[in-house]
């Protein structure tokens, strides 16, 4: 399978709990299997400031840090470059 790098919103999608983004976080969800797409440091920073924004997913930042530990451990993930 090929790898693809993903953009924070797919990981917003895939760790959305709420009903009405149901079919988004399953698309979501089965485009991030393991081993199959890389990330950014700075990716990840947007996953994290948008998932702990009380207006938006409002996860603490213990949660986030759940999924980006599994999303890190699990796929490549690559530093900030000029």
């Amino acid at each position: 399978m090929m790898s693809a790098f993903v953009d924070s919103n797919i990981l917003l999608y895939a760790a959305d709990g709420r009903v009405a983004e149901a079919d988004k976080a399953e698309v979501a969800r089965r485009m991030l299997a393991p081993g199959t797409f890389h990330l950014s440091v700075q990716v990840i920073s947007e996953f994290t400031a948008v998932a702990t924004n009380p207006n938006k997913l409002g996860m603490s930042r213990e949660e986030a840090a759940v999924y980006c530990d599994m999303w890190r451990d699990t796929n490549e993930v690559h530093p900030l470059t000029i």
